[in-house]
């Protein structure tokens, strides 16, 4: 168990319905003291800066918001599989100079870099409320995304 004020790193997916949700935690662990730092791209500067969290960039900024779109392309796909990648590598610099992290469910690999840290971590989850109208249930299953994490989390930095 954590004690005292900490470092909290949030590791979230570049889309505003997943980084919006985080906000309002931020701004009351902020208030709290904590210090908070979220590893996004620099589209959200304003916007993470405004909770009083600090911005971590990564460089690959994809415009995520309409990348949804067009998943069906091979093409579109490297690109989101390099930003998972980026991303994992720069969460793994950074996770020593925090005591917590904080990761976006549907990002795939937010969480192995704290957890081969030993830190403790949380995932977010953002969703909609669904059912099987409107998310089959052939989605990729969780078996799936450990598979997928551990494949980006043995990537070579």
């Amino acid at each position: 168990m954590i004690a005292g004020l900490i470092g909290i790193l949030f590791i979230g997916l570049p889309i505003h319905g997943h980084v919006n949700p985080s906000l309002a935690l931020v701004r009351e662990l902020v208030r709290r003291g904590h210090r908070v730092t979220h590893l996004l791209t620099v589209r959200y500067h304003g916007k993470v800066e405004d909770a009083g969290s600090t911005l971590l960039p990564h460089h690959l900024d994809l415009d995520i918001d309409t990348i949804w779109l067009s998943l069906g392309s091979i093409g579109t796909a490297h690109k989101v599989l390099g930003m998972f990648r980026s991303v994992h590598r720069r969460a793994r610099e950074a996770i020593p100079c925090f005591d917590f992290v904080s990761n976006d469910s549907i990002f795939l690999s937010g969480e192995a870099p704290a957890k081969s840290a030993g830190m403790p971590a949380a995932c977010s989850v953002t969703s909609f409320a669904v059912n099987e109208k409107v998310v089959p249930r052939r989605w990729p299953t969780e078996d799936w995304r450990l598979r997928t994490c551990e494949a980006i989390s043995s990537e070579k930095a």
